[in-house]
Parts: C-alpha cells; sequence; structure tokens
C-alpha cells in the first residue's frame, strides 16, 4: 500500500510535517516523489514509526540516529541474506544439508 503524507501523519501521530520533512532532507526516511507530493511504502511508514520511537520514546539525538539507522538497515540487509541462503539450503538434498550442518557446528579442538 502507497501513503501519502498526510496519511503518513495521521498513522504516526506523534511526527508533525516539519519533523518529517527534516528526516527526509537528513536521508532517514526516502519516499518516492512525483513532483512536490512523496509517497511512502509500508516500509516507509515503519522506518517513520521508528525513527519517532527513537526521537520521541529513547530521546535519541540526530548523531545517535545517524549511527543507529545504518547498523539497523545492516542487520536488516543480513537477515534477508540469511534467509535466502537458508531458502536456497532447503533445496538441496539430504546429504548436501547434514554436510553442511556438520561443517557449522563448533569444534571442540579450536
Amino acid at each position: 500500500m502507497i501513503h501519502r503524507e498526510d496519511e503518513v501523519l495521521t498513522i504516526v501521530r506523534q511526527v508533525d510535517r516539519t519533523e518529517l520533512t527534516a528526516w527526509i532532507e537528513h536521508g532517514w526516511v526516502l519516499p518516492s516523489r512525483q513532483g512536490d507530493a512523496c509517497y511512502y511504502t509500508e516500509l516507509d511508514v515503519a522506518r517513520v514509526r521508528l525513527i519517532a520511537e527513537m526521537r520521541h520514546d529513547l530521546s535519541l539525538d540526530e548523531d545517535a540516529i545517524d549511527v543507529v539507522l545504518p547498523l539497523l538497515d545492516q542487520v536488516y540487509d543480513l537477515r534477508g541474506r540469511l534467509r535466502a541462503v537458508l531458502d536456497a539450503l532447503g533445496g538441496e538434498s539430504e546429504p548436501v544439508r547434514q554436510r553442511i550442518r556438520a561443517r557449522l557446528r563448533p569444534n571442540p579442538e579450536s
């Protein structure tokens, strides 16, 4: 689902237009644009919620958010890559999966 800016501000009530605009200028939120209008995906709305929680509930300043957001993006990306690896492994034969499990077990001699 795609949301217009007014809808996002209705969904995430603790954020005002000025604050959202600043987050876009900061590069924390990257909605798509058509002319002067911004359009937000569900992922964009979730990110606005996350930033609002960090700013308002956790009282993180801009410098902290500049550090935290890229780290969270990396975690999200790694989770997606891990899911792809697990899906690929699921398509392999049982002997292949067993060999991989054996290689992933901690070696007590190490």
